[in-house]
């Protein structure tokens, strides 16, 4: 979803998915300070677009599993360009502001869940990302994830230590200790 460079047809359709999905949310649309008679023309909108994407993937299901693969592919294609079709409209309904600002929410979004992921597509390649560099933020984010998830299963440790030591008598615990026994270290990865 762009107001400057770039399509929905060159970055992926993904962004102005997104978009319209950012919309569904009333924080947003209040956000957006989006008015009555343009929540009604994008409630339309939005309506009009999941049809026709579930028109184009409807017919596939009917078809062979072995065939099913190819038409999938070909219809990612009709989908990108029914969302292209649907930022246009977008474009039509919203105020250049309200267009800015809802770019700006779907890139807090994105940038939420991974910086990583955040900065792929349109940001990478409006900030001038080298493929070196988005590669390099891939590697730092998975390393820096794993340091997340080790802090948080220590943390969750110490939450239910504290807990249990908070409710449970010297007796329950000891009880609770011996049917736990000695800590086993699951890892779901590894045979």
């Amino acid at each position: 979803f762009s107001t400057a460079g770039g399509s929905v047809a060159q970055v992926g359709y993904s962004q102005a998915r997104d978009a319209m999905g950012w919309l569904r949310s009333p924080h947003v649309k209040k956000e957006l300070e989006i008015a009555d008679y343009q929540v009604e023309q994008i409630d339309q909108l939005q309506a009009k677009l999941q049809a026709d994407v579930q028109e184009v993937y409807a017919d596939i299901r009917k078809l062979p599993r072995e065939e099913q693969a190819e038409q999938y592919r070909l219809a990612q294609e009709k989908v990108k360009k029914i969302y292209a079709d649907g930022e246009a409209k977008l474009k039509e309904i919203l105020l250049p502001a309200q267009i800015r600002r809802l770019e700006q929410v779907s890139a807090q979004m994105r940038m939420r869940g991974s910086v990583a992921y955040g900065l792929r597509g349109e940001l990478a390649e409006k900030l001038g990302l080298s493929d070196q560099q988005q590669k390099l933020l891939q590697e730092k984010a998975a390393e820096k994830n794993r340091e997340l998830y080790k802090k948080y299963a220590e943390l969750r440790a110490q939450m239910q230590q504290e807990l249990l030591e908070e409710v449970l008598t010297d007796k329950q615990q000891k009880q609770l200790d011996e049917m736990i026994g000695e800590p086993f270290e699951f890892n779901a990865g590894q045979p």
